[in-house]
This record gives structure tokens, sequence and C-alpha cells, in this order.
């Protein structure tokens, strides 16, 4: 599906810099350039693609839209006492508010804003038998304006188990959740299932503690410890960021235009936190990264119609001599080109042995603690009361949950250290190939006497992969017994000694299993990584060196037509003297 372009271009901190790169892709064309046009293109779509997603999720009956509606200060979505939202409605930045319903079979409409209720409630479309994708809406808001995406999704836990899947779904898409759980309930043993499973898709997830009003101040403390620790013992120990908050008491003193009583809501908090987490985040990275590339796409222009000029003011003898000249060195500063990714795809590899060390050390320093787990539950459940046959059941679930929650725990600590080192290789791979293009550039300025300033330019190398893990194809756990049903009539004692030793096989099996799925999965994507940045440097040397040698063949050519040549030269002095305005305006944004 096509970019829709125009809607970023309404982003006002975005349209300086894609008006820039708009027209200088215009310039390209025209040249023409059409290595520059590509990289300008994935730019571009970079730039727009690259939003901050920030999905408000909990169980149903939390508050989710009204807390949406107290982040748009107008009561635009549904809410009411009744399990509400049975699609996503996804909000993004526009200067005048406006709602469209996309269905699932990829139609699309524009509908008032009081008719959104008609689609995303279970009382006007029960079961989604409307067949809605989701609701989009536009509004005028400042955390949308910096180029943020707010989405309300479906509650889960509620009778309709279909809202569930479609909120669970819409994970992927998150690069950030706020939970929303509340003081009138407990945290329900389904809510901290799924809380685990968001934990696992989302790079970072927060939690509002909404309906504070509904207590007293007094007893707020209380909760806020309780919720906070129920949550640590359930997400591995991890750091908990809560806000406590009444949503309604925050709609209703925006609505009235109530600031000082707004204090007393915790709202402020909340919204200072998803503001400093949207301008010191990936959006502020997107812009400079856009910005550099731009400026090297400038700078570079600039020296091929430079280029261009003096191969037309050369003698036809002295033009060849020239460009033999370039195509040497050209072709020696090529090789030096493909011996850098050569190397990049090396040290990629020794990185992948290192993953492949580090996974095989797991079995030392993981796996007997979750032996001695799996003791204990197997000693606590044969005290029990339990029948043999729930008793399979139950240790299949724990050593699939444990498997789960341990290795999970390792990968998300593990993950971020591979990154950096990959980060660190590709940065200075990126600067050595950086070096390789400033010597084509500098050879032809010194072939053809152009007058060439290296200028400063900053190098940004982005998170090209997250790693994942799938842990929802496991091996199921059986007893070395020929039927299993049989276990229902045989005594517990009889399991002690060959049934247990079969378990704990069992769990060394899918330890085993599960340790080369993260072995495997690392290693591809550090290779795809290696893939994606060397793609991107053969990208850039080539549009230089591409470049340079098109504006030569141009030139040779244009000698003939010295009317023409007269019209183009003019065109080339304003084309220099833009580039050059926008060198200056990218090296501020950069």
């Amino acid at each position: 599906m096509a970019t829709d372009y125009s809607r970023l271009n309404s982003r006002g901190t975005d349209s300086g810099l894609w008006e820039i790169l708009d027209a200088m892709q215009a310039l390209t064309k025209r040249r023409p350039n059409r290595w520059a046009v590509q990289m300008l293109s994935e730019i571009k779509e970079k730039l727009a693609a690259e939003t901050f997603t920030l999905v408000v999720m909990g169980e149903f009956k939390r508050g989710k839209s009204t807390l949406i509606n107290a982040f748009l200060g107008a009561e635009i979505l549904p809410t009411g006492i009744l399990p509400l939202t049975s699609a996503p409605t996804v909000i993004r930045y526009g200067h005048h508010p406006k709602a469209w319903v996309s269905f699932l079979d990829g139609n699309k409409q524009e509908i008032p804003l009081e008719d959104i209720t008609f689609y995303v409630t279970e009382k006007e479309n029960p079961h989604n038998t409307k067949e809605v994708h989701q609701v989009e809406l536009d509004y005028p808001l400042a955390y949308l304006q910096k180029g943020m995406i707010l989405v309300d999704t479906p509650g889960i836990g509620s009778a309709y188990e279909h809202n569930t899947v479609v909120a669970y779904n819409y994970l992927h898409h998150a690069d950030a959740a706020l939970v929303l759980t509340a003081v009138d309930a407990p945290l329900s043993k389904i809510e901290l299932e799924y809380l685990r499973a968001v934990r696992t898709q989302v790079p970072k997830m927060f939690f509002a503690l909404n309906k504070i009003d509904s207590i007293t101040p007094d007893e707020l403390p209380e909760v806020i410890q309780f919720t906070t620790d129920l949550l640590r013992e359930n997400l591995n120990g991890e750091e908990i960021i809560l806000f406590p908050v009444s949503a309604r008491q925050a709609l209703e003193k925006k609505l009235i235009y109530d600031e000082e009583r707004l204090e007393s809501s915790g709202w402020h908090r909340l919204e200072q936190y998803i503001m400093n987490m949207v301008e010191s985040g990936k959006l502020d990275l997107i812009r400079k990264v856009a910005a550099s590339k731009g400026l090297r796409i400038a700078k570079q222009l600039s020296v091929e119609i430079q280029l261009w000029q003096q191969a037309l003011e050369s003698s036809t003898a002295d033009l060849e001599i020239k460009i033999s000249g370039f195509q040497v060195a050209l072709a020696g500063i090529r090789r030096q080109q493909e011996e850098s990714i050569h190397l990049l795809y090396h040290e990629v590899d020794e990185l992948g042995h290192e993953v492949a060390e580090d996974i095989e050390r797991l079995k030392d320093t993981l796996l007997p603690g979750l032996k001695d787990e799996f003791h204990a539950y197997f000693r606590d459940q044969m005290r029990r009361q339990t029948l043999a046959r729930e008793m399979v059941e139950l240790l299949n679930t724990f050593i699939q949950e444990r498997l789960q929650m341990v290795l999970h725990s390792w990968q998300r600590e593990y993950r971020e250290s591979i990154n950096r080192k990959f980060m660190q290789t590709a940065q200075r791979f990126f600067d050595r190939i950086e070096e390789t293009v400033e010597q084509m550039i500098a050879a032809s300025a010194e072939i053809f006497q152009i007058t060439y300033e290296p200028m400063m330019l900053k190098n940004y190398i982005q998170e090209q992969q997250r790693f994942s893990f799938h842990f929802s194809e496991h091996p199921t756990f059986l007893p070395s017994m020929e039927n299993l049903a049989s276990l229902g009539f045989i005594p517990k004692r009889f399991l002690g000694g060959r049934f247990y030793q079969n378990a704990l096989s069992k769990l060394e099996e899918l330890f085993d299993r599960n340790c080369g799925r993260l072995r495997y999965e690392l290693a591809e994507g550090l290779k795809e990584n290696a893939r994606s940045v060397a793609g991107e440097l053969r990208l850039h040397a080539d549009m230089v060196a591409n470049g340079l040698e098109e504006a030569l063949k141009r030139a040779q050519s244009e000698k003939l037509d010295s009317e023409n040549t007269k019209e183009a030269i003019l065109a080339a002095e304003s084309d220099l003297t833009r580039l050059r305005s926008w060198e200056s305006i990218l090296t501020s944004l950069q």
C-alpha cells in the first residue's frame, strides 16, 4: 500500500524537513540521478512510517475509553457501564477532528464523530457483524503532532472472547503499552496472564491505576503498594512504573479548563511522562537520521553538478584523460568498499559464535535452578490431594510456564547487550564506507579541480531488528506410560521414581529445544541486520559513484549542443544555490 505522504506534511515539526526532501527528490529526477531518487524515497518512507504508537490496554471496564477522552480533552469515544469497545480506535494528528471506518474488506469511509459508537461498541456492532477493521480518528493534539499514534483497544476478559483476541493481535503495532488497571478491583488471573504476554511483545510497558477518586487518600498508598508488588511478582521482578489517576476527574477538569484542580487527578504526572517518552524517544532520532542522510545527498549532488560544469568547460581531449583517471581511482575505492563489507560479515559471524557460546552456558546457569524449582513443586503436589491425571497437567503447565518466564527474562536482558555490540560493529563499518565515499568525492574534486570542503556530518545507526522468541509450539509433556487415562487409577505413591525422572528429562528436553531456538533466531537476526546494513552501505556508495559517472557521461554528450548547454548551466547554478540553502537547514536539523 502506498504511503500517504500528505498526512505527514500536516505534522508541523516534520513539514520543513519533508519539503526539503521532496524538493531535493524533484531535483534528482530532473538531473537525473535514479540512485539518489531511490535513497530519498527510502528516507521519506521511513520518516512517514516510523511513528511512536502508544497502545492503551487492559481488562474491560477499567476506563480505557475515558482515559483516552481525557487525553483528547473531549468526550469523543463512547463510554458506559457495559463492555463497549469491540474494535480498535487509532488516533493520529490532524488539524481538524475527522473520523473514518476501515473495514476488513479494505474499504474505508468517513463518518461523523458522533457515529463512532455505531462501529466500535458491542451494542451497535455485536461480535463485529459490520466487519470493522478499525476506526481512525484525526485530532489536533500536541502528543499526536509530534508523531505519536494513540490506540484504544477492546477490553480483555469480558464475555466477548473476540475482544480479547483483537486486543492481543494489536500488540505487534505497539512501541509502548499503557496498561490500565483500577482500584475498585484487584488484578485478575486472566489480566496477569495477559500482562505476561504483553511484556514479551512490546519494547516498553507502564501502568495507570485508575479510579483513585473512589477511595480515600489514606487508602491510596496501600492500594498502590499492593498493585506494584503484584505486578512485580508476575513480571519477574522488573521495575514497575505506575501512575495513580482518575481519568474521569481529569476529563471533567479539562472540559471546564480547571487546570488547578486537574492536579488532584494525578493526570499531569502521566501526561508529562508520555510527552517525555515521545520527545526524547525514537521520533527525534528518526528526524535526525533523515536530516543526516538528506544532508549527505545534498552535498553529493552539489559535487555532482560542479563536476558536470567542469567537464563541460574542459576540452574533449582533457576530459577523456580526466575521466580515465577518475575511473582508475574509483575502481580502487570500490575494492576497498567490498573489502569493508566482507569484514562486516566476518565480524557478525564472530558475534554469532559468541551468542552460541553464551546460550550453551545457560545449561550451567539456569537449568539447575529450574530443576530445583521443579523438584520442590513435584514434592508439594505429591503431598496434596491431587489426582494423578491432574498432576500430569499441572506438571506440564509448570514446566512450560517456568521455562518461558526464565528464558524470556534472560533474552530480554541479553538482546539489549547483543544489539549494542552489533550497533558498535555496524557503526565502525558505516564510518569506513563514509571514508570511501569521501574518497570518491575528493578524487573527483582533485581531478576536475573542484573546490570541495568536507562538511561535519553525523552518523546515526538505527536498530533494525528487535529479537523476539516464540514459545507457542512447545512439545507436549507426556509421561512414559502407554495409557494416559490409566493414570487416574494409579496411586500417586507409584509416580515418584520413574515418573519423576521422566518429567525431569522432559524439562531438560524442552530447555535444550528452546535454547536451540534462541540461538537460531539470534544468529538469523544478526545476519539479517548485517545484510540490511551492507545493502544500505552499497546503495549509498553506488549513489555517489554512479551519480558522478553519469554526470561525466552527460557532460560528454551535451558538449555537442552549445545552445542548450548555456541554459543547462544557468539551471545548474540555480540548483546549486538551492542545494547550499538546504545543506544549511539540514545541518541544523541533524
